[in-house]
């Protein structure tokens, strides 16, 4: 009967340790707990290892991963969600935003980790969302449809800077905010075949400003070199060189810049002779 008792009063025992304390879990250094009480929370800063709940008394600790952490706002053609370029291009792709609690930072800034529990019940990827979706919003007006891919990586800067501005604004400075990566954004087709017809555009705009630009060298050569053929031929007629001579050389002249000097198509430029300079037959 003794060993019977001994038996009993050890399940008793065991049965009321477990009653008090319930069960017991670590909290290890890569997360972040709190301690309730009847499910309010009483104490911020828990530090880690091994934590007990006490049934009777309502005790709690509740925690959350402070690793690297990510949600993601999605923008297809068939959403309500519509992000738009300075030129008014429409934006579609994912955005994934990486971020992870961090207790220190919310102690540097007196935030309220408890609001992890308390307001978000420990269901906050979608405001994390929300918010990255606001900010991406307000951060692509500031850029053209041209920059959307070349300048994804500054573009994913931006926004996260505005997201971290925006949360710490709320008051949730335990969110650190640690990249934006916008490089699964592109532009809508409606849009991709804008752009493609601005840059059409575009390419022949500079086709014609550089043909307008040779034209204008070539104008400039041809003007300076009527200038110089202009002084030589004075200085040619005030040697007594008669002026059908200058005329003839004039010509010459002419047809050698034009490529025709030669052709048998073209009347000779000496009286008398052929296209070749040959003597004319009578």
């Amino acid at each position: 009967m003794s060993d019977l008792k001994k038996t009993l009063k050890v399940a008793v025992l065991t049965g009321l340790a477990a009653t008090v304390l319930g069960a017991c879990e670590r909290v290890t250094d890569r997360e972040v707990a709190i301690k309730t009480k009847f499910g309010k929370v009483v104490e911020t800063d828990i530090d880690s290892g091994l934590k007990c709940v006490v049934t009777c008394l309502g005790y709690n600790y509740p925690s959350f991963p402070s690793t690297l952490d990510s949600a993601r706002i999605q923008a297809d053609e068939d959403s309500s969600t519509t992000i738009r370029t300075n030129d008014g291009a429409r934006v579609l792709g994912d955005v994934i935003i990486k971020f992870r609690i961090d207790k220190e930072r919310a102690v540097q800034n007196g935030a309220d980790i408890g609001q992890l529990y308390s307001f978000f019940k420990n269901e906050y990827h979608d405001d994390i969302a929300d918010y990255a979706l606001l900010a991406t919003q307000k951060v692509y007006p500031t850029y053209s449809s041209f920059d959307v891919t070349g300048k994804s990586v500054e573009i994913g800067e931006k926004v996260r800077d505005e997201l971290q501005a925006m949360l710490d604004k709320q008051g949730y400075q335990y969110f650190k905010v640690e990249q934006v990566v916008t490089s699964g954004m592109g532009l809508s087709p409606k849009a991709n075949e804008q752009l493609e017809q601005i840059v059409s555009v575009q390419r022949e705009e500079e086709i014609a400003d550089t043909r307008l630009k040779i034209a204008d060298k070539v104008l400039e050569a041809e003007v300076k070199q009527a200038e110089i053929t202009g002084a030589a031929f004075e200085k040619l007629r005030e040697a007594g060189v008669p002026e059908e001579d200058l005329l003839e050389a004039y010509c010459l002249q002419l047809q050698r810049d034009s490529g025709k000097l030669g052709n048998p198509n073209v009347a000779g430029c000496i009286k008398g002779t052929s296209p070749y300079g040959g003597a004319m037959p009578k």
